[in-house]
């Protein structure tokens, strides 16, 4: 059972038992061989009830098809991400919903070297497959478990360049039991002191680990836009970087005044992913708190990223505050959610918007992004759930304050 609403820009999502079942699990393994042609495939899963169900679902539709699997149990996505690369499998599948609540559940998926499948993207390639039976394999599957966790921490901190005692900032780790036990792990490899209370800086990472947010000594969170400016320019200073149209303009000053040579791109894992693959790129820095790096395969690596943060702190000997506030002094909003009816509701909220601010600069590559010389915002769809999602920027906190209530009126 399941419904084509589904299948997401980047994934497969949905309340679990409502949207789909276990049993899509199962045509989802034989899909994905039949379609890739695949011998090998990686599969870990995240730490909510429903996940161990649908994994095990998943590597029986898997093997039933004939194919092997490596199962490397609940992780984190950036070590799922290595493994299918470790491996060199031909195909990969996180079950997970990233943020979203208990009661939803999915699937990310990749190619051969963590190349992401999109689940529009498959659903568009294979429907018919998923409506056929498909039968079991003269020669079923065998099933190998496997620990990748130690040399997935190993790779980390050689591609990270610290040795021990490098740092000596006392750090707080924020998580579930598995995203933070790796974090953890790689820290405690290096001899960083980790505490519950009393810290110089601090990480908090999201249910599957492929997004982390920094947090001051008071506990208050970085932007990602913020944090990626930060390493950009320290580390891929004369590289290319990509940024994602939420970046605020004092950031994007702040790299062009480090000589760092920035390119957009649309919003979104795949997106980003896929362009920095086709322009080879080194970093990017999310404003949402993905970091990703050409050095681990063009993904996510959240501790790689915990790492190189942690690298500047003991090179300039700054607080995390002093450096974050560097990088800008712009004022800008969080991402600020609208419920939608239809996509009609949302293609008339932007046409209304672009002819109310038709006289600042406007970019439609992404919802649409109106700039002006001291302030813009960026409206655009959500890529995985029926919303509108609206971010503001302005050099002075006063402006922002009046330039969000003007929007915010319209809107309503």
């Amino acid at each position: 059972m399941f419904k084509e609403e589904i299948f997401k820009a980047y994934d497969i999502r949905g309340k679990i038992g409502v949207d789909f079942d276990n049993g899509f699990a199962y045509k989802l393994g034989k899909v994905l061989i039949k379609q890739l042609n695949a011998k090998k495939i990686v599969v870990g899963r995240d730490t909510r009830a429903s996940s161990e169900g649908l994994a095990g679902e998943l590597i029986r539709g898997v093997t039933d098809a004939g194919a092997e699997v490596i199962d490397i149990g609940a992780v984190s996505t950036p070590l799922f991400y290595f493994g299918v690369i470790h491996e060199e499998a031909n195909c990969g599948v996180m079950v997970t919903a990233s943020h979203l609540g208990e009661e939803f559940n999915g699937f990310k998926m990749t190619k051969e070297k963590a190349i992401v499948i999109g689940g529009a993207e498959l659903y568009k390639d294979a429907r018919e497959l998923f409506n056929e039976d498909g039968g079991v394999a003269e020669k079923k599957g065998v099933v190998a478990t496997k620990d990748l966790r130690e040399e997935y921490i190993k790779e980390t901190i050689k591609l990270s360049g610290l040795k021990i005692g490098d740092i000596k900032s006392r750090i707080k780790l924020v998580g579930n039991d598995v995203v933070v036990g790796e974090a953890s792990a790689a820290a405690k490899e290096l001899s960083i002191e980790i505490v519950d209370r009393g810290e110089d800086i601090g990480f908090e990472f999201d249910s599957d680990g492929d997004r982390i947010t920094v947090l001051d000594k008071s506990g208050a969170k970085i932007s990602g836009d913020r944090i990626g400016g930060l390493i950009a320019s320290h580390y891929f200073a004369d590289k290319k970087v990509v940024y994602d149209l939420r970046y605020s303009m004092g950031v994007l000053e702040y790299l062009e005044s480090k000589g760092v040579e920035a390119v957009p791109s649309r919003i979104g894992h795949k997106k980003i992913k896929d362009l920095m693959r086709e322009l080879d790129i080194e970093f990017c820095g999310e404003q949402s708190g993905h970091f990703y790096f050409k050095s681990v395969g063009y993904v996510e690596s959240s501790i790689l990223a915990m790492f190189k943060v942690l690298g500047i702190l003991a090179k300039t000997g700054a607080s995390i505050d002093e450096l974050a506030g560097a990088v800008s002094s712009w004022s800008t909003t969080e991402e600020i959610y609208f419920d939608l009816a239809s996509l009609e509701d949302a293609k008339n909220i932007l046409d209304r918007l672009k002819e109310r601010y038709s006289d600042g600069r406007v970019n439609e590559s992404d919802g649409i992004l109106v700039e002006y010389p001291n302030w813009r915002f960026l409206l655009r769809p959500s890529n995985t759930e029926p919303k509108l999602k609206l971010i503001v920027d302005a050099r002075e906190p006063g402006l922002l304050e009046e330039k969000k209530g003007e929007l915010l009126e319209l809107l309503m």
